[in-house]
């Protein structure tokens, strides 16, 4: 069972999982939506909804690469919202 505190982190990477799947074709989508992908990290309507301060991207390419070690940089007891972003492709491994 995830700690009470991971809520938030858990529930926002299930919101991008969610969008990433709701894409023509899933996640693998080459669409507008895919390619402006720091316009949706960075707008405003995303963060502000949700009164997030912190943006954890996960990507081949990028700082996090697992859904994993990106809930991992979440510090134990944090009570605020953190997004935790997941660039287009197929992520293969299991998170708790």
């Amino acid at each position: 069972m995830a700690r009470p505190c991971l809520l938030p982190v858990l529930l926002a990477v299930a919101a991008a999982a969610a969008a990433l799947l709701s894409l023509p074709g899933g996640a693998h989508a080459k669409s507008k939506l895919a390619k402006k992908s720091d316009d949706i990290v960075n707008g405003p309507l995303l963060t502000e909804k949700i009164n997030a301060k912190r943006t954890l991207i996960v990507g081949p390419d990028e700082e996090f690469k697992t859904v994993q070690s990106a809930i991992d940089a979440v510090p134990a007891g944090n009570s605020e919202w953190v997004i935790v972003h997941l660039r287009s492709g197929v992520h293969r491994h299991a998170s708790i």
